[in-house]
């Protein structure tokens, strides 16, 4: 128990149910033992059923040491996609939100995690990428489309769009490496008859800026 990395609390919850509108349990601290009654009440469901519309705020899973971040969420009854208005930066110090973020994006399918986090440059900040929303698909139909990514800009101290990478990823395949690199490959780099397809190699300077290093191939 004087291990700083182990949990100081659980909660238990009795019985658990799946769509309960209020579930009833225990606080517990797991040093002391002592417990403390605990009572859950449903305010918003974000289900997958078409019939089901929501309206509310959605907590984003990352492991920053600064940051951390919330998307407001809305579909109405019918739609087949849920979208995103809003995505807030919030500092884990005071809790206050220290940037907002307006858009149309895609809601994830399943689950809440919307905001996709990795560091797309060099520095200790999460950076975040997420599926812009548009209704041009097929038929119609909403487009989860395209890539948009964000890097922290430390003099901003803000979020900020990284044009050529969004560029990028229209054009072909864009993956990230450690050191801030970024690797690109589109349709003509591959030689399918050789088995070897071509990746130009750039590093993320900045959230404005791709520095080229070299190209190289690999066999598939």
């Amino acid at each position: 128990m004087d291990n700083p990395t182990l949990p100081a609390a659980a909660v238990s919850l009795q019985p658990f149910a799946e769509g309960a509108e209020a579930l009833q349990g225990a606080f517990v601290d797991l040093r002391t033992g002592v417990q403390q009654p605990l009572q859950l009440q449903r305010v918003m469901r974000f289900g997958g059923s078409q019939r089901e519309a929501f309206d509310g705020e959605l907590l984003q899973p990352a492991a920053d040491k600064q940051f951390y971040f919330s998307v407001h969420a809305v579909r109405n009854a019918g739609e087949d996609t849920g979208r995103v208005d809003n995505i807030r930066v919030l500092s884990r110090a005071t809790g206050e939100v220290v940037q907002e973020v307006g858009g149309q994006w895609c809601l994830a399918p399943t689950g809440t995690r919307t905001l996709t986090f990795e560091h797309f440059d060099a520095d200790s900040t999460l950076d975040f990428q997420v599926q812009g929303y548009s209704l041009n698909g097929p038929y119609g139909g909403v487009l989860c489309a395209p890539t948009q990514y964000y890097l922290y800009h430390p003099q901003t101290q803000a979020y900020l769009r990284h044009p050529q990478l969004e560029q990028f990823a229209a054009q072909g395949t864009v993956r990230f490496a450690a050191g801030g690199q970024m690797e690109f490959s589109q349709q003509d780099f591959v030689n399918f008859s050789a088995g070897i397809r071509r990746w130009d190699y750039y590093r993320v300077i900045s959230p404005d800026r791709l520095e080229f290093i070299q190209s190289g191939e690999e066999r598939f």
